[in-house]
């Protein structure tokens, strides 16, 4: 075997990546090529990791995916791009069901856009969410107008401040101000 010159920390040391030797219990760990010392915490999506003896141990909170519909036709998607669109009529902001009309889906969240002011552009007018039940959120308030036959998915509300929180039990949730803001947010399972 070919030797190779080079430096090596002592027994009992390890090397921490900086040119420095360490105990166990002081190595650092590495994230997107950055050093991290034992016992720095860094976020990663909503989970925290923290640093310790070289490897990650990280929180294993559920991230939801987040898009936001606002003001005047402001659309942010789930992949954090911004779109500003003034349609006016009713859109798909998301939904599960894909292709033909036998697809089995879970749900579909529709935002009714109407013309607001004076200069053409829209705003969301109401919000529909379809869950086998059919619930509206319009004029600061939400009701169910249709529950279809078959299996419903069972959902909560709440109120959070100044903010109607619609929760469903297959992973979807809807913030919505009672206005012209809504957040809907999807466990990664819809991803």
């Amino acid at each position: 075997a070919e030797c190779i010159s080079g430096c090596v920390c002592p027994a009992g040391l390890y090397d921490d990546g900086r040119g420095g030797c360490v105990e166990q219990k002081d190595c650092p760990c590495s994230h997107n090529n950055q050093w991290y010392s034992s016992g720095q915490k860094i976020n990663v999506g909503c989970n925290t990791c923290t640093c310790q003896k070289g490897a990650w141990s990280c929180s294993e909170q559920t991230c939801y995916g987040t898009c936001m519909i606002y003001g005047s036709g402001h659309y942010i998607t789930f992949d954090g791009k911004f779109y500003d669109f003034d349609g006016s009529c009713e859109y798909v902001a998301t939904q599960d069901f894909c292709g033909d009309n036998n697809s089995s889906g879970s749900f579909s969240i529709i935002t009714e856009n109407v013309p607001c002011g004076t200069t053409g552009v829209t705003c969301s007018k109401a919000i529909k969410i379809f869950l086998g039940v059919k619930l509206k959120l319009e004029n600061k308030d939400y009701r169910e107008i249709q529950r279809d036959i078959g299996d419903d998915v069972r959902y909560w509300n709440r109120t959070v401040g100044l903010y109607l929180v619609i929760e469903a039990s297959n992973g979807v949730m809807l913030i919505w101000d009672k206005k012209t803001t809504v957040f809907i947010k999807l466990t990664p399972d819809f991803k």
